[in-house]
């Protein structure tokens, strides 16, 4: 069963890898970047820019108050 919606922590090579596929598929995706990440111009899905640590809980909320919670999260960076 794929999921219907997928957040992603970090826009690495690896987060950016995640974000395109996931996108292609047809899932909604959010991704969670700060602001030297390689994926954060990216075209597909909803992306976040972090440009403080302090905004990391405002960023959280505001994705599972659109409709984001229960989702399936991935951890791509070191930083999150």
């Amino acid at each position: 069963m794929k999921p219907t919606s997928v957040v992603i922590f970090g826009l690495s090579p690896q987060g950016l890898f995640l974000l395109r596929e996931y996108s292609k598929l047809g899932i909604n995706v959010h991704a969670v970047g700060r602001e030297d990440d390689v994926g954060i111009r990216s075209r597909y899905g909803d992306i976040s820019v972090l440009r403080e640590d302090s905004e990391f809980l405002n960023v959280v909320d505001k994705i599972v108050d659109s409709g984001f919670g229960g989702c399936l999260a991935y951890v791509t960076s070191d930083y999150f």
